[in-house]
């Protein structure tokens, strides 16, 4: 079957949206054709070849067919500048389609609402079915988050996320609970659950760079938070919890490295609390960079605002932290939660400083320490995403023949 998915994002950006498709191409790629049709690279732009004169690119990369196309820089920190961004991804890639070629199945990723636009529009010119997936319920998301307080835009964008569910043959979810929220809203269709997973091949690096790298000195324990600098966390808690905490231990540091919209506020918080043994790292990393970063620190730290995302979504870090082997602090409720406290090797707490601090001491007695990598390739190796992935297209292809 040749499959074609569609996002804006894609490696190398490293937010979650790139890691969570590139994970579910490679997983279908293993008895498919699979066919992306994606962005010029968001960051670092400098290493694009996508240009506003050269707007699209053709390559095939181990065995993915994938079309990149070019996208100007918009100031996403806004609601407005987001849309303006999703919108113009939307229908700039529709323009295309002859270097696509055809497909039996259209499957839109991210960004998960506005992508059913050109998903909708590619399924009608094949005349196949089309899959959205969502990573997070909009707009539920970004008025949590603060970008959508007028009423009557509140209204439209639920309208709209609405209609993209009942535009396409079937949608899939990340986390078991958003898919039983949207199996309530669209009813009609196939609704599953596809986790987002790590690669084979990250995992085989992670594996590799396990044996060969020394945690950071022996006598210094390392926090880490890596991933986008977003709305979604709590760096403000993170830092007043571990500032209070590393006043009971000198050997102690926390590394908070990526970067995104949430950066200025942190290091304003970072100038204000003047704290030495906390470290950001805005830097772009390779992969291989980032591996080697992950494998050299001992607690990873996943600090979660209090909303429905966090609720209901599995964020894609928390896969790539249990990769690690590592202890993992985990500050939220909801399925996050539940997939630590699974994992056997890690602590959820609460939103109050006493109790981060208090999480903070046994992740610090409980390190270092590694432990079988089992559960990761149990629960969300590539053999597990293809598993569901085709189990959810083959109830969507015979809805559709149907």
């Amino acid at each position: 079957m040749k499959i074609l998915l569609i996002t804006e994002y894609f490696p190398p950006d490293q937010v979650g949206a790139a890691t969570r498709v590139n994970v579910l191409a490679h997983s279908l790629k293993r008895k498919h054709q699979v066919c992306i049709l994606t962005s010029s690279p968001h960051y670092p732009g400098r290493k694009s070849k996508v240009r506003w004169y050269h707007p699209v690119c053709v390559v095939t990369n181990q065995g993915i067919k994938i079309v990149r196309v070019w996208m100007p820089t918009f100031d996403v920190t806004s609601f407005f500048g987001r849309v303006v961004n999703y919108l113009y991804f939307s229908f700039f890639s529709i323009l295309w389609f002859p270097l696509i070629g055809r497909n039996d199945l259209v499957w839109g990723t991210s960004p998960n609402v506005f992508t059913f636009i050109p998903t909708k529009i590619y399924s009608k010119l094949f005349k196949v079915p089309s899959i959205l997936n969502i990573d997070d319920l909009w707009p539920t998301a970004p008025i949590e988050l603060g970008f959508i307080n007028n009423k009557s835009m509140q209204n439209i964008s639920i309208k709209f996320a609405l209609a993209s569910m009942y535009v396409v043959n079937g949608i899939s979810t990340i986390s078991e609970s958003l898919t039983r929220l949207v199996r309530i809203l669209q009813p009609l269709i196939p609704v599953d659950t596809v986790y987002v997973g790590i690669s084979n091949d990250r995992l085989n690096q992670l594996k590799l760079i396990n044996n060969l790298v020394k945690e950071n000195d022996s006598d210094k324990i390392v926090f880490l938070y890596s991933g986008i600098l977003g709305p979604a966390y709590d760096f403000e808690i993170l830092i007043d919890g571990f500032c209070k905490f590393s006043e009971l231990h000198e050997n102690v540091e926390l590394i908070i490295r990526g970067n995104g919209p949430e950066m200025k506020s942190i290091f304003t918080k970072l100038k204000s609390v003047n704290c030495p043994k906390i470290k950001l790292l805005v830097d772009y990393l390779t992969e291989n960079e980032l591996n080697h970063l992950l494998m050299s620190c001992h607690v990873m730290i996943l600090p979660l605002k209090d909303n429905l995302i966090s609720r209901t979504a599995i964020p894609t870090k928390l896969i790539e932290y249990m990769a690690t082997q590592k202890f993992i602090l985990h500050i939220g409720k909801g399925q996050a939660r539940s997939i630590v406290n699974r994992y056997g090797n890690g602590i959820s707490t609460g939103y109050k400083i006493d109790e981060i601090v208090n999480a903070m001491k046994i992740a610090y007695l409980n390190t270092p320490k590694n432990f079988n990598s089992d559960f990761i390739e149990l629960n969300f190796s590539e053999d597990i995403v293809l598993k569901q992935a085709e189990e959810l297209i083959k109830k969507v292809m015979q809805n559709y023949m149907n």
